[in-house]
């Protein structure tokens, strides 16, 4: 008797269903500030930031960051004494509040714009601004965005202070890679992209690309941030990408145009962007991926553009197993937790995904079950250029209550993780 389909259950399986799929919540940024570097970082395992006015930057025995980073890449934390060979060990460990504070100039040709915060993996979080609260996000296995227009002063120098709080008593994981010293290690800190991003007021705010096999299409969907005049125009341009790491310029270049009606804000539109009749199709033993290069234009102007790795490709599964394009395919998977010892966190770069999943697939693996967690958009991309399926998963193992909070908040982690 095959189990009911819980809305969580039905997130497990979709999550591994939905292959074919390129989804971006976000407009291309217009311009960035680069917020890599020296961080001051203050540990509050006592949770007494806030009452001390720590927001306003003025943190007690401060010490020296870089970021993106971890505690444990900073050498910063509490000696650990667990000695046991039940999982990996760490010289120093810390679960709780620590704070990060830097100062930012923003650029006065920002006016205008809608700027936000960006942090593409960490933990529970709260932001402020020139000491004023901005807003604060619990997703775990999904970017950050917080919004910080109303709170930067542009053209002058201004104060960014973000508390980040790994203590898993925050989030209903009941046991997760997320959290778990068996794998990853409970880290504090923040991975992978770390900006301010600047984007024109009108611009695309979620964005979906679903491949056509039949008609060789790519079905794109997207939504707006302000309502539009009619006039506006999607121009698309699509190219297969080649090369050993796919590093090249697409191979050939397909443009086409599709005017845009007038549409109020949030409300969907879709257009159909065609690969070309000579199109190859993906499959795990030819993979094939394709640029698809995104642009908003009022006239000639550009409002917002996106660039995506996309590919022609329909997965199924059957009763006795999964297709590829209607042909039948075998998952040789791994089980994988994102175990990294030296960093104690996956790596964030493509480059670090291609090593590590070339390796598997020289082995004859072309499948990945990344054990209740879900690993960054860059392993994604690594995926889609060597022929690798990722089954992804949400941050629970085990203990599913089915509480109402628990249940809310996986659903919105299940969503975060398809967008």
């Amino acid at each position: 008797m095959n189990p009911p389909k819980t809305p969580l259950r039905t997130f497990l399986l979709t999550l591994l269903a939905l292959l074919g799929l390129a989804i971006s919540q976000a407009g291309a940024a217009v311009g960035t500030i680069d917020l890599c570097g020296e961080w001051q970082a203050a540990m509050d395992p006592e949770l007494q930031g806030e009452s001390l006015g720590w927001q306003a930057g003025d943190f007690n025995d401060a010490k020296k960051a870089i970021l993106p980073g971890t505690l444990d890449t900073n050498g910063i934390g509490i000696p650990n004494w667990d000695n046991t060979d039940q999982h990996l060990g760490k010289p120093l460990a810390y679960e709780g509040a620590t704070w990060y504070a830097k100062r930012v100039v923003v650029p006065a040709d920002f006016a205008g714009k809608k700027l936000r915060l960006l942090m593409e993996r960490t933990k529970v979080t709260k932001v402020w601004v020139n000491g004023q609260y901005a807003g604060g996000d619990d997703m775990v296995y999904t970017p950050q965005r917080i919004d910080l227009t109303k709170l930067l002063k542009v053209g002058e120098e201004n104060l960014i202070v973000i508390c980040v709080n790994n203590d898993i008593k925050l989030v209903p994981v009941m046991g997760s890679h997320a959290y778990s010293p068996d794998t990853q290690t409970n880290w504090n800190g923040i991975i992978g992209k770390f900006e301010i991003e600047a984007f024109n007021p009108q611009h695309i705010t979620k964005l979906r690309v679903t491949p056509d096999v039949a008609t060789k299409e790519f079905v794109v969907e997207l939504r707006l941030s302000q309502d539009a005049k009619a006039g506006l125009t999607l121009r698309a341009a699509v190219g297969q990408l080649r090369g050993p790491r796919w590093d090249d310029k697409p191979a050939f270049m397909r443009v086409t145009e599709t005017e845009i009606p007038a549409l109020k804000a949030g409300e969907l539109f879709t257009a159909r962007v065609p690969a070309g009749d000579d199109a190859a199709l993906w499959s795990d033993t030819a993979p094939a991926p394709y640029a698809l290069e995104l642009h908003l234009m009022n006239a000639a102007e550009t409002l917002d553009k996106r660039t995506l790795t996309v590919a022609l490709r329909e997965f199924k599964g059957s009763y006795d197993g999964f297709t590829i394009n209607s042909n039948k395919t075998f998952l040789r998977g791994k089980h994988d937790a994102m175990a990294f010892p030296i960093t104690g966190h996956p790596p964030m770069d493509v480059e670090g995904w291609l090593r590590v999943m070339g390796i598997a697939r020289d082995y004859g693996i072309n499948h990945y079950r990344f054990h209740t967690c879900t690993p960054p958009e860059a392993a994604f991309e690594a995926a889609d250029r060597l022929g690798i399926y990722i089954q992804s998963e949400l941050p629970i193992w085990w203990a599913f209550d089915e509480s109402e909070e628990q249940v809310q908040w996986q659903l919105r982690q299940g969503r975060a993780i398809l967008d």
